[in-house]
């Protein structure tokens, strides 16, 4: 899972969105850990995990929260030194609204996520 500071904006299913100055993605299908057992370290174990983009959408004045849907579509997070792509994307779960702000915190899921520096 990565943080990265310096988003440009996101761009869903051709439609872009301005956000916050950071967001999180994982581009790993598959995530490790250790196995211990009586004489230490006995080998590693995998299991798989879901590419996503976690991201603050800020909306335009008036711009209503159901602007953010998308299924099966294209995810793009341009940030100032990478781009970040994830596939045939999906909303996960429930979004996070914030009125004050005007805002709103996704979380899109999909089958693959790849970044370009």
């Amino acid at each position: 899972m990565t943080t990265v500071a310096g988003v440009l904006g996101v761009d869903l299913g051709g439609t872009s969105f301005a956000c916050e100055e950071s967001a999180t993605y994982n581009t790993q299908t598959r995530a490790y850990k250790g196995i211990k057992g009586g004489k230490g370290f006995l080998g590693v174990e995998g299991e798989g995990v879901i590419p996503f983009i976690e991201v603050t959408i800020r909306l335009d004045e008036g711009q209503a929260s159901d602007a953010v849907q998308i299924k099966g579509e294209t995810v793009i997070l341009r940030c100032e030194d990478r781009t970040v792509t994830l596939t045939k994307g999906w909303l996960d779960g429930a979004r996070e609204v914030d009125g004050a702000k005007n805002s709103i915190k996704c979380k899109f899921v999909g089958p693959a996520c790849t970044e370009v520096f």
